[in-house]
């Protein structure tokens, strides 16, 4: 979705201990699409920001997000829903 769409920076909410199997491989993700040349010139880099903050604050930036892709998450699922900046979901 990242590189078919060409997104720029990609935000993962996560829970606060980070246990995410996923974690890691968004960590590594800008360099790996780098070393592939896969993010368009050799000059640009994808931006990877890992959120674990409070319920609060992880929630708001869910609902003013744009685009989204969710898991199996009542937290995502509902920000989806009340959001009113959303445009695309991946489900």
């Amino acid at each position: 979705i990242i590189q078919e769409e060409g997104y720029s920076e990609v935000l993962v909410v996560t829970s606060p201990d980070k246990r995410h199997a996923c974690i890691p491989w968004f960590e590594q993700l800008p360099d790996r699409l780098q070393l592939l040349g896969s993010n368009g010139s050799s000059s640009s880099k994808l931006k990877v920001t890992i959120q674990a903050s409070s319920l609060a604050e992880d929630f708001c930036a869910l609902v003013k997000s744009h685009n989204m892709v969710v898991s199996f998450s009542t937290l995502s699922n509902a920000a989806a829903v009340l959001s009113k900046h959303l445009k695309r979901i991946y489900v």
